[in-house]
């Protein structure tokens, strides 16, 4: 951990990305008992892991995010380590949501 100063704008954008992200579709209803069947997704080895708390008693959420190649085209995957279905997002939230310490 570092303790520093952080940019206003670039942290209410990474929190607006998150708040305001939709899944364009559900790749399935739940993730599968074999872990290395979320290679489909890119899920096996997340890209990005996003922990926050939701709720009055701000319960921790895991978020994580995957990209694969599928198509010729770059596709992004999502779900909640707690439990829920496997969503396809917008192929640019990894990236929007991936910000390093000098952003």
């Amino acid at each position: 951990p570092v303790v520093d100063t952080a940019d206003k704008g670039t942290i209410d954008g990474v929190l607006s990305k998150v708040r305001f992200a939709r899944a364009k579709s559900f790749a399935a209803e739940s993730a599968p008992a074999d872990p290395a069947a979320l290679a489909a997704w890119g899920l096996d080895k997340p890209s990005l892991t996003v922990e926050f708390g939701i709720g009055a008693d701000k319960a921790k959420k895991t978020l994580v995010l995957g990209s694969v190649e599928q198509d010729g085209a770059k596709k992004a995957y999502a779900r909640l380590l707690e439990g829920s279905p496997v969503w396809e997002v917008e192929s640019t939230l990894v990236s929007d949501l991936d910000k390093k310490l000098e952003d």
